[in-house]
This record gives structure tokens, sequence and C-alpha cells, in this order.
């Protein structure tokens, strides 16, 4: 059995799940609601990343198999929600192939920062200062 390709098929048969909690959310924002659709992801997430094993190869190779599927078919909602799970458990296996801790938690992302959160703080900056220069 090919294991990436056992990855991507699992975490397509996962998407559905997940879609109808995000859609539940939608419907009728709530605290609860919103806690249904994480622990709904979270445990997608943790079963591809146990589904692989741990290892960052079956899911890096998932990931490409799920953009070439839409590619060749951008309308595929569950391919597109899979491709997200998978993201979420390249993000929960790491570079070096370290289980984090906060992996599926969207707080913990702030904590770290996201790539665009350090171009708006220099932008923030920059015009903080453009400001304070045309005060004076």
């Amino acid at each position: 059995m090919d294991t990436h390709l056992s990855v991507a098929d699992r975490a397509v048969a996962l998407a559905p799940a997940c879609r109808e909690a995000a859609g539940a959310y939608a419907l009728s924002p709530s605290d609860q609601s919103w806690e249904r659709m994480q622990q709904r992801r979270r445990a997608a997430v943790a079963e591809l990343v146990a589904h692989a094993g741990g290892r960052r190869e079956p899911v890096s190779a998932a990931y490409e198999a799920l953009v070439d599927r839409i590619a060749r078919r951008s309308d595929d909602f569950d391919a597109a929600e899979a491709l997200r799970l998978v993201t979420e458990a390249l993000a929960a296996i790491g570079w070096d192939g370290d289980l984090r801790s906060d992996a599926g938690d969207p707080g913990a992302r702030a904590d770290r920062g996201a790539p665009g959160c350090r171009r708006a703080s220099t932008w923030r900056r920059r015009r903080g200062r453009a400001a304070a220069a045309g005060a004076s």
C-alpha cells in the first residue's frame, strides 16, 4: 500500500465532516459550535499524523497529490479541505519531524507569528515614524 496516497485518501475522507462543522459554525456562530469545529479539525489532523506514522515524507507527498488534484478540478471542495488538513498536519509534524504540542491550536500561531505579521508590524512602525516626523 502506498502510504502517501493513503494519507491523501484519508484526508479526503475526513474533509466532509470538517466542512460540515465549519458550515454549522457559519450558520450559527457560537462558542460551542466554534469549539466543536476546532475539536473536529484537531482530531482529523491528529489522525492524519498518526496515519503517516509521524513522518513528514508521506504527508508532503499527500500535499503534492492534493495540489495536483485541485489543479485538475478546481471545484473539488473535499480536496481543498483535505489540503487544509494536510497543511495543518505538516505544521504539526514540523520540519525536523518532531511533533509539536501546539499543533492545531490557532492561538499558538499568534505567539510564533505568521510570515505576514512581521511585514505588517514593520509597516505600522514606519507609518508611525512618518507621522511623528510630519508632526515635528
